[in-house]
């Protein structure tokens, strides 16, 4: 149960009085770092920023001026064992900075960050044994700087009747709603996505959840927490996202955490910038299929190691002959690098790259040793000389300098995969033939950049040489987050062969997440009947609408705009018209030709931000949520259970949060009217 309170009881105007002390402590605090005409104090030579950078108040200006519309969300009331059994109250801030101060009245007032061990109860409800006694939880609705709610989610027995207290409340179930578009989950975390979200920093994941299960937001508040708790900076984290329109959509989310540095990068965009060439994601060959198999990862890795030992016979033993005066006259010496040498240093270097800087080291030792009492004028020029012979020997062996001369040899090991369709080394590469070279070139060259944590969103899609390649680019300690659903794959070729194999390939801990806080309870039972393998989500929001499929046979564009237009009177959020594979280019121009005045619609934008409907295809529409989900069978074979179709139905469903109906353009789609009639006969 939870209680209420109305605005005219002790306990809202308490808390509004309490509100009242923060915002004053955080405006006095801010007003330190104001010029004159209300601007932040700038410039390196400022004595007053050099003081507030000392102070550690500069970060605490950046913090708070975002945070002052709502300054914390939880209230928190325990017996704190370790302090001498003294009740403590503490309230929980999406802030990750402490602040702490006395009123008027002598009362210590604590605001604490949301990622902080005490913060939990907030969540859970429940004591920590021997530690804290949970005596209540409130929740705080702050906006605009202004309290609207106080709602007490959790009271222990102890604590007296409310109704007998004589406050003023009201008292009705309570329940943890999605709360629209990629809520910010911080006042609503489940305690299994908090678990998560706190892991260590050594601890890799791979998570494999439905829809709307909170994994993209699982993902993030991670970054965000490990980002803080280990003093990580933007630089050691790599996300990489299905698409950039997905990575907009969930952006939001990090500049209300304190994270505003960090940058999202979808795949192919990233990868197009590291291997320096344009990417596509579709495929063009059927053969490329091949590419995404994990059997690509072990013939690179079996490969390599052939390799080197082309390349230590091509480079054949070094020798240098010279001659040096000792105490007993001019001597000849010889400093040698034998065959076996150099098979035995490449073999255990970490890149071709490594290995020639250790056999470089290996003759530079030579050399020296060789050297061993020879006047110093002596030393300096056989030297130089063994480093001229060095780089001469080097490139009789044609060592690959740079990822230009790493495409031809790409090429030869995909062919000796057994791969035959064109592929142009000038040209646009498909995806996994552009993460195959990148991970070949961390095997030639050591990688551009290392990362301390690396997380993989909506991942189902990638290739298996992509997960081999991020490996690459972890630090020794590194820590990699897996999220995505492998039955949202739109490829039967893409699919891990499972994730829980995947997670023991990449030494991860893997967790199935199987509620949906997203979708209400029909548009749940919808997907779950459509589920390619009958896997079911456990629905956490009642009600919801489907309807029966339907053909459109005449007028599709009206009767289309019709129900858009009657969505948009019963949702404020988005509306999505999605396609399985091709938006029609007629009915897309007799869409917008009926378009009515206010009505923003867009076909995929780049930023789906700021429209009221979006029409895509199930590719765009991946990993993106919308109030209703309107489907279109562009042909008699989408959505159908071939060439992937059962899994972008699935995936499609599964965008809605309310409602959900289907079309077929002049016919009935017959999966989708088999699962609506097996749910309607249950």
């Amino acid at each position: 149960m939870e209680y209420r309170f109305k605005k005219s009881s002790r306990v809202f105007l308490a808390e509004k009085t309490t509100l009242s002390y923060v915002l004053r402590t955080i405006d006095e605090g801010l007003e330190r770092l104001l010029t004159a005409d209300r601007q932040p104090v700038t410039g390196a030579n400022d004595i007053a920023v050099y003081e507030a950078v000392a102070r550690g108040e500069q970060k605490w200006f950046e913090e708070w001026n975002r945070h002052r519309a709502s300054p914390y969300y939880g209230r928190l009331e325990y017996i704190d064992h370790d302090a001498n059994d003294m009740i403590e109250v503490v309230y929980i801030s999406k802030s990750q900075r402490s602040l702490s101060f006395r009123d008027d009245t002598g009362r210590i007032i604590t605001v604490i960050p949301w990622n902080v061990p005490v913060a939990k109860m907030y969540i859970t409800h429940r004591s920590v044994s021997d530690l804290w006694d949970l005596k209540r939880v409130t929740r705080l609705v702050i906006q605009a700087a202004t309290l609207d709610e106080v709602t007490d989610l959790y009271r222990d027995a102890s604590l007296p009747d409310l109704e007998d207290t004589g406050e003023f409340i009201e008292s009705h179930m309570f329940e943890k709603s999605s709360g629209g578009k990629l809520a910010d989950i911080v006042a609503t975390l489940q305690e299994e996505q908090y678990d998560l979200i706190v892991q260590p920093m050594l601890e890799s994941l791979v998570i494999n959840g439905g829809p709307g299960s909170g994994k993209t937001e699982i993902a993030l508040h991670r970054v965000v927490h490990l980002l803080h708790s280990q003093s990580l900076t933007a630089k050691q984290i790599l996300y990489l996202g299905p698409s950039a329109p997905f990575l907009r959509y969930v952006s939001d989310i990090l500049p209300s955490l304190d994270a505003t540095d960090i940058v999202l990068h979808d795949v192919a965009t990233w990868v197009s910038s590291y291997a320096g060439m344009p990417v596509r994601t579709q495929m063009m060959y059927q053969e490329e299929s091949k590419l995404y198999d994990p059997a690509f990862v072990d013939f690179l890795d079996r490969w390599f190691p052939g390799y080197l030992e082309e390349v230590a016979e091509q480079l054949g033993p070094l020798q240098m002959e010279f001659v040096v005066d000792s105490l007993s006259g001019k001597q000849t010496r010889i400093a040698s690098l034998s065959s076996r040498d150099l098979t035995r240093i490449l073999a255990s270097a970490k890149s071709l790259s490594h290995g020639v800087e250790l056999l470089r080291e290996r003759w530079t030792s030579v050399v020296e040793t060789a050297l061993i009492g020879s006047e110093s004028h002596e030393f300096q020029a056989t030297m130089s000389q063994a480093g001229q012979r060095f780089t001469a020997w080097l490139a009789s062996a044609h060592v690959p300098g740079d990822m230009n001369e790493i495409k031809p040899l790409y090429s030869v090991v995909r062919k000796q995969f057994g791969i035959s369709s064109p592929l142009s080394l000038q040209g646009t590469w498909g995806l996994a033939d552009a993460l195959g070279l990148l991970y070949l070139s961390t095997k030639i060259f050591s990688p551009q950049q290392h990362y301390a944590l690396i997380v993989l969103d909506e991942a189902q899609d990638l290739p298996a040489v992509g997960f081999a390649l991020v490996r690459q680019l972890l630090t020794a300690n590194g820590s990699l987050t897996v999220v995505g659903d492998p039955y949202q794959h739109l490829t039967d070729f893409s699919q891990p062969l499972s994730w829980e194999t995947l997670a023991q390939q990449l030494h991860a801990r893997y967790i199935v997440l199987k509620d949906n806080y997203r979708s209400r309870a029909k548009v749940v039972q919808l997907a779950n009947a459509a589920h390619p393998a009958g896997i079911e989500q456990r629905a956490r929001r009642a009600g919801g609408i489907i309807h029966p499929p339907y053909s459109l046979r005449h007028h599709a564009a009206e009767k289309l705009m019709h129900e858009i237009e009657r969505l948009g009177n019963r949702y404020s959020g988005q509306i999505a018209l999605i396609f399985a594979n091709k938006i029609p280019h007629y009915l897309r121009e007799e869409l917008f030709a009926l378009q009515p005045e206010p009505l923003k619609m867009a076909v995929e934008p780049a930023d789906p931000e700021g429209y009221q409907v979006i029409i895509s295809t199930v590719k765009y529409a991946k990993g993106l949520e919308f109030d209703a989900a309107i489907l279109v069978a562009e042909s008699a074979t989408a959505f159908e259970p071939v060439l992937g179709g059962a899994y972008q139905l699935y995936t499609a469903i599964s965008r809605a949060r309310e409602e959900v109906m289907m079309y077929g353009l002049g016919h009935t789609p017959l999966h989708y009217q088999t699962i609506y009639e097996s749910l309607c006969h249950e």
